[in-house]
């Protein structure tokens, strides 16, 4: 953006616009620290010199203390801001999950995901996730999820587009149940 289009904006919208900014600006270089090419080299630099122009502009219209838009959280684990945390990625590779297939009551399937820690990676919201993809109903229940009917291989490609590593998911059947009666022959 050019700096008259900028002057011209009243404060609260060059505050929303900085972090906005901010925020493309940090994915790009996400990508970039990661080793992958950027689309747009030149998007980076444009981006910068539009985050100074905002800042003096700002400083300009004597904004009390205009960092504090510039500034974020930073996360206690990797260091990283909060934007960029890269602990739930490292977690989802680290863990080890198993998938099995339980009947229940009424010969019902119910699809168990058990080996989730819950307190690196939000069961929650992966159940919540889960749910939706599959169209059906369950729960999360201590470091498990839950879900109604028999979903063994959906479970484990919506699983690895979440960001699970696939030699960490770990299929097991649970062999059927079989009612035994007295017969007389």
């Amino acid at each position: 953006m050019k700096a008259k289009e900028l002057a011209r904006m009243e404060v609260a919208e060059l505050k929303s616009k900085l972090v906005e900014i901010k925020k493309e600006l940090m994915k790009e270089n996400a990508q970039v620290a990661t080793g992958t090419v950027a689309k747009n080299p030149g998007k980076i630099k444009v981006m910068k010199k539009t985050v100074a122009k905002i800042m003096i502009i700002l400083s300009q219209k004597k904004l009390k203390k205009p960092m504090e838009v510039w500034m974020s959280e930073i996360c206690d684990k990797c260091g990283l801001p909060k934007e960029l945390c890269v602990c739930e990625t490292i977690a989802k590779e680290t863990q080890k999950i198993i998938v099995t297939i339980e009947k229940r009551r009424f010969n019902k399937k119910y699809t168990v995901v058990k080996g989730i820690d819950n307190k690196e990676i939000n069961l929650k919201d992966l159940t919540k996730k889960l749910k939706t993809k599959l169209a059906c109903g369950g729960t999360s229940k201590g470091n498990q999820v839950e879900l109604q009917g028999d979903h063994k291989q959906k479970v484990k490609e919506i699983l690895i587009a979440f960001g699970f590593a696939p030699e960490t998911i770990i299929m097991k059947w649970k062999p059927k149940t079989y009612y035994v009666t007295n017969w007389l022959v």
